[in-house]
């Protein structure tokens, strides 16, 4: 199995860069065939929650059509992504219990 560091050594900036500006659909599945790649080399198990995590941030993204402010909300959702890491490690979020799912009545 590759690693996503060898998987991201080979993406060439300035060819997507240019992809964008000269082809934005063909950039597109590039962008999104490169983001299953990598998707790929993660453990089977951390697969879904990662594709799921990746439709969150693609449709929070959906609603800025500007590259500039599409960039600005990426910056933003990464940032309250690392401040919430951080307050994970530092234990200010409750830690999860064991509970039991309630059928529902049919």
């Amino acid at each position: 199995m590759d690693t996503a560091h060898e998987h991201t050594s080979l993406i060439n900036h300035d060819q997507l860069h240019q992809l964008f500006i000269t082809d934005p659909v063909a950039f597109e599945q590039e962008r999104q065939r490169l983001i299953e790649q990598t998707i790929k080399t993660a453990k089977p198990e951390n697969q879904a929650r990662l594709r799921a995590l990746q439709w969150n941030i693609d449709q929070q993204l959906s609603h800025y059509h500007h590259p500039v402010a599409r960039l600005n909300k990426m910056i933003e959702l990464f940032y309250d992504g690392l401040f919430r890491f951080r307050d994970a490690l530092n234990g200010k979020y409750p830690t999860r219990t064991n509970t039991s799912v309630l059928p529902f009545k049919k």
